[in-house]
């Protein structure tokens, strides 16, 4: 169950004070970037974050750099509790192994998968590791690593070994996707057999923290022509700051705002809040007014939120009056995130006149 703010908020306070972490939890949440906060509504990602801080003292820039962090953490935090089992020149290569497991259950579309196909997973990466430096590697030594895997990031259950939460499995997938991204520049279809399949995209919006301009804008471009919406996702979430490529995607994403599809329609006002588009301020404003409550008019104000254009304060105070609770509630927030002056003293009006 996803967690609401002052419930998230509340945990940091607990978490801050037992553990004697300085600074205040209130101004830390403040310097969280939108994609992180939404994350951490999931428990499991909120104490990711807040052990991280702990251990780093370090806000991460976004999801990409999160789960990055995390996984140092555990690594860190392990090394001295367990027995390692192999050794440390392969350890070197944990990553680009992993990397192929995961990348392996999410071709299947699988959590998990057997401890036998696991096994021959490995097998396989070490095989085509540079220089063939494993050649000659027995069935121990792969049973060993595959031991040491079980004790820090895999877990099994019955029959089957897994990842032991599926966003640490999406992390690792996006190492090997990168380089297919990479590798599909000679052949531009290459890639989009993963932008066509749902199962990938949260692993290609991890890729997209990972790669530097101009990899990250020449991805966002790329998926813009086949998916805006994750587009926006790793515009969102990722390193490009090209201008013209945010324009190129605010024009599609604006057009899908007129779509006959209401799902499209609902789809790019998340984007573009996601993005935070000053383009898409007024079309929003004009979206307040959409016969549509839950399509549009309740996204719409969270959009407006997400961008905190203080042009949208006056719709908003009027979107109070709404008929519908959940657009109002959604107003509201908005104009908490806004935070302008001109917005309380309207709020005050408003609930002087009954809103």
């Amino acid at each position: 169950m996803d967690l609401k703010e002052d419930e998230i908020q509340g945990f940091m306070e607990t978490y801050f004070d037992y553990h004697g972490i300085e600074g205040s939890p209130q101004d830390f949440f403040k310097r969280l970037d939108t994609d992180i906060k939404e994350l951490i509504r999931n428990p499991f990602m909120l104490v990711m974050l807040i052990s991280v801080y702990k251990d780093e003292g370090k806000i991460p820039e976004n999801r990409w750099g999160l789960m990055d962090d995390f996984i140092k953490y555990i690594y860190k935090t392990e090394a001295g509790k367990r027995k390692t089992f192999t050794r440390d020149e392969m350890k070197e290569d944990f990553p680009e192994i992993l990397s192929y497991l995961a990348f392996k259950m999410v071709e299947k579309g699988a959590v998990g998968i057997s401890e036998y196909d696991a096994i021959n997973y490995v097998k396989e990466r070490l095989s085509e590791l540079i220089d063939n430096r494993y050649i000659g590697e027995d069935e121990y030594t792969v049973k060993k690593l595959m031991k040491e895997f079980k004790q820090r990031i895999l877990v099994k259950g019955g029959r089957e070994v897994r990842f032991f939460h599926q966003m640490i499995r999406d992390y690792f997938t996006a190492f090997e996707l990168e380089k297919r991204w990479k590798n599909s520049k000679r052949n531009d279809g290459e890639f989009d057999e993963f932008i066509a399949y749902l199962k990938w995209e949260e692993p290609i919006v991890l890729m997209a923290g990972m790669l530097e301009p101009p990899e990250s804008c020449a991805l966002v471009k790329r998926l813009a022509k086949r998916d805006p919406f994750v587009a926006a996702r790793c515009l969102a979430g990722g390193r490009c700051e090209d201008v013209e490529v945010q324009e190129r995607l605010e024009d599609v994403l604006l057009k899908l705002m007129k779509s006959r599809f209401w799902l499209n329609r609902r789809r790019a006002i998340d984007a573009l809040g996601e993005i935070k588009s000053e383009r898409a301020v007024e079309p929003l404003i004009e979206a307040l007014k959409d016969k549509d409550w839950d399509v549009q008019r309740s996204v719409a104000a969270i959009a407006l939120g997400e961008i905190k254009s203080k042009r949208a304060v006056k719709p908003l105070i009027k979107a109070l009056k709404d008929g519908y609770w959940d657009v109002q509630e959604r107003a509201a927030e908005a104009l908490g995130k806004i935070k302008s002056d001109r917005a309380v003293e309207l709020l005050i009006e408003a609930l002087k006149d009954g809103y």
